[in-house]
């Protein structure tokens, strides 16, 4: 057992520790306290692989939704006086000839993907209070109301 956790862990870079693990703890642990959804509730091994799923999850809608509104935003340039995107994104090739000149650029990246993620995760934390604040009641008012309606037609 031992030797399986030493070769799970050596396989598990920083990265995927910082861009999937830890966000994956962050939303299951806020989310089980602020609201009545509890995503964790196996043992350590079943949490682990549940918080790593999730913050893939996570980590995938940072990727398509949280930079998407990134990149639609405009800001002001002092200089110019015109609005520019927030987000400006260069050609792959230049980013590996850049990585090549300098490695801390893939470190700079790799922070970025992990803040994008982090924002990812407050905002899904925010849609799940929200779905507990106003629809979760809702919805199982609906179950009951369907469930009633099944016991009256039998």
């Amino acid at each position: 057992m031992e030797s399986l956790t030493n070769n799970v862990i050596e396989k598990l870079s920083s990265y995927k520790i910082f861009n999937n693990l830890f966000p994956g703890i962050i939303f299951c642990t806020i989310t089980g306290k602020i609201t009545r959804i509890n995503i964790a509730t196996g043992s350590a091994w079943e949490n682990l692989f549940i918080y790593y799923f999730v913050g893939m999850i996570l980590s995938r809608v940072g990727s398509i939704l949280i930079e998407r509104i990134l990149r639609s935003l405009k800001v002001n340039n002092k200089k110019t006086g015109t609005k520019d995107p927030y987000l400006k994104f260069a050609e792959y090739g230049d980013y590996i000839d850049a990585c090549n000149k300098d490695p801390l650029i893939s470190t700079l990246n790799e922070v970025n993907n992990t803040y994008r993620t982090l924002i990812a995760t407050m905002f899904a934390i925010i849609c799940a209070k929200l779905y507990d604040s106003f629809l979760l009641d809702w919805v199982n008012h609906l179950g009951v109301v369907a469930n009633t309606m099944m016991l009256a037609y039998k």
